[in-house]
């Protein structure tokens, strides 16, 4: 996709988006601004290149475009535009090396790869724009009205990922160790996790963690507990999610800092599984960021293709922007 060729009523586009859980695509005919009809959706495995290798991370994405023609009438239907939010893509010799194995496969005549970031920020307004993604990590993206982007943690698990779901499942487990290591006798969310994980001993729980092909994911699962818990008034799951949201205004702060934005022009829209749940985390987050003259409104974005296709139809083009360092 270049600015030289913006999407036109009546085309057909390809918005995928791809994570480190699962690949989901639709196919969709343009009616008019900012608005489509979805003709064919479909779903593959994980496709983050950094997490699985470029080569599956591909296929993955050509299982998925495939699996949404299966519905169309016309399977051999022509793609106008094709815009690939791939979650891994951020360095951009990956996101070079992935556009160019999607392009010899012709999957429509404009094609482009961008971070799966870069959907979070609002393509309608001009207007500075911030977005949150906490799920098994955590990142977040900001958008002045002079032309720059900046990006925000995204430093990993080992580094950091604070807020996210990993975070909070680590802060839980770490409490839940603790309380065995001590008394002997959990309760509350360390009863709990133990429960959830059938141990009754630091030994066993230890032993369970070593068997976990993808600790990070088990880990980060806990994060549900937490939050169920602390809706049960257990202090200590409230105060882990409190530290939780903090560190993810931390990130709307810091952003808001370097792009020199004013507090009374924060749009915020968020998506990851922490969000996508019943809405208690939202609420708290909302606390966090509503700290002095910021007022900010927040947006959950309960489905990250519409975002794609959004910001397809749009015509934003991320290299027109300057990413600061």
């Amino acid at each position: 996709m270049s600015p030289s060729t913006p999407v036109q009523p009546g085309q057909i586009v390809l918005a995928v988006d791809g994570g480190g859980t699962k690949t989901a695509c639709c196919i969709a005919r343009i009616l008019d601004a900012n608005q489509w009809e979805v003709l064919g959706n479909g779903q593959a495995g994980p496709s983050n290149p950094r997490a699985v290798g470029m080569d599956i991370a591909t296929e993955a994405i050509l299982l998925a475009v495939k699996s949404a023609r299966k519905g169309l009438e016309a399977k051999d239907i022509a793609c106008d535009h094709a815009l690939f939010s791939i979650a891994g893509t951020l360095d951009s010799t990956v996101r070079s090396a992935l556009t160019q194995k999607l392009r010899v496969r012709r999957l429509a005549k404009n094609l482009a790869v961008v971070p799966d970031l870069y959907p979070l920020l609002d393509c309608t307004s001009d207007q500075p724009s911030f977005g949150l993604i906490a799920g098994t990590g955590s990142v977040g993206i900001g958008r002045n009205g002079n032309g720059q982007l900046a990006i925000a943690g995204g430093w990993g698990h080992i580094l950091g990922d604070d807020g996210s779901g990993f975070a909070i499942g680590r802060e839980g487990l770490r409490y839940t160790l603790q309380a065995l290591e001590t008394t002997g006798e959990p309760f509350g969310l360390a009863a709990v996790i133990c429960e959830q994980w059938g141990v009754s001993t630091a030994y066993e729980m230890k032993t369970h963690l070593a068997s976990f092909s993808d600790l990070k994911s088990e880990v980060a699962q806990l994060s549900k507990i937490v939050v169920d818990q602390a809706q049960k008034s257990d202090m200590t799951a409230v105060g882990i999610l409190l530290k939780a949201a903090d560190d993810l205004a931390n990130l709307v702060q810091q952003l808001r800092v370097r792009l020199d934005v004013p507090e009374k022009q924060i749009s915020v829209r968020v998506s990851g599984g922490l969000f996508q749940r019943d809405g208690f985390f939202l609420e708290v987050l909302k606390q966090a960021l509503g700290v002095g003259e910021l007022k900010p409104t927040v947006e959950v974005l309960t489905e990250p293709l519409n975002c794609v296709l959004e910001m397809l139809v749009s015509g934003f083009q991320p290299v027109q922007y300057e990413l600061l360092p």
